[in-house]
């Protein structure tokens, strides 16, 4: 059973990161963008924002003990902008593959080998128990209704 921490994610975001910052530059191009809206569009909901996180990554973005500064800031900073909270969903694929045991405190999950065309492989298996869903507390307020 193999178990990214979320160090290890933060860790490979921030590559990812320098390096699209890094390639980025190197490929500057010049925007220019007008103030003024053009006639006839349409208003977008703030709310359009929306994040569908994998059951089995969940606690590495909201954190498992305590909360994940870096997702929190993210999510209120898009409350400061926008005015809404994004929508979140918590499953997809590997919400297939979930089991309940309320006695666990630390969700298991299994993972196949990451691959060259799957670097990040979506869990076989998962087991939560009921601090799973307490991590939800570690959202900021007006993310939770």
């Amino acid at each position: 059973m193999a178990y990214q921490s979320l160090q290890q994610t933060q860790k490979m975001a921030f590559q990812l990161l320098s390096l699209l910052v890094a390639t980025s530059s190197a490929l500057a191009v010049t925007v220019n963008l007008s103030n003024n809206v053009p006639g006839g569009t349409f208003v977008v909901s703030p709310s359009l924002f929306s994040l569908s996180i994998e059951q089995d990554r969940w606690t590495d973005w909201v954190g498992l003990n305590s909360r994940n500064e870096f997702f929190f800031n993210t999510l209120d900073n898009l409350v400061r902008i926008t005015g809404e909270p994004p929508r979140l969903r918590i499953g997809a694929d590997s919400e297939d593959h979930t089991s309940f045991n309320g006695a666990l405190v630390t969700p298991q999950a299994a993972f196949p080998p990451p691959t060259t065309t799957v670097p990040y492989p979506e869990a076989s298996s998962v087991v939560v128990g009921d601090a799973y869903y307490r991590t939800a507390r570690f959202l900021p307020p007006s993310t939770c209704d």
